[in-house]
């Protein structure tokens, strides 16, 4: 089985499990939180023309996209995912729920830096990218 393969595997294990384990509806910021990390995430996928891949591997026709989301971050559909996992975290904070999360966060990164060398690889432009855009969070990281 490829490494790629196995980190989305991981990755959607530990969000159901954090689904499961904390509940995905709090507070009324909560929910809020929760919808806008959902919305970042349709988002990046709208600027993308819906042409989606859960894995890292660059596909065939796949494009460089530059602008919505990925004009500020490389990695908007990640920060989606950890945004709306810690406030689920938040609905039942507990020591598990923080190490899930942890374990999700590791993943994700892992993920993202093997997806930056395969990016960096195959596409021309991209390390140009990289040097205006921050990784995951907004002009921070």
């Amino acid at each position: 089985m490829k490494k790629s393969h196995i980190l989305v595997i991981v990755q959607f294990a530990l969000i159901f499990v954090i689904a499961l384990y904390c509940g995905v509806w709090g507070d009324w910021w909560q929910n809020l939180v929760t919808i806008m990390a959902f919305c970042l995430g349709m988002w990046a996928i709208i600027t993308m023309h819906f042409a989606v891949n859960i894995s890292p591997e660059i596909r065939k026709k796949q494009q460089l996209f530059t602008g919505g989301p990925y004009k500020f971050i490389r990695h908007p559909m990640y920060l989606a995912v950890l945004l709306a996992t810690a406030v689920w975290v938040g609905n039942n904070f507990s020591f598990i729920s923080v190490g899930l999360w942890a374990l999700l966060l590791v993943d994700l990164l892992i993920k993202l830096h093997y997806e930056e060398r395969l990016l960096t690889k195959h596409f021309a432009g991209y390390k140009e990218y990289s040097k205006y855009t921050k990784k995951l969070v907004p002009f921070v990281y």
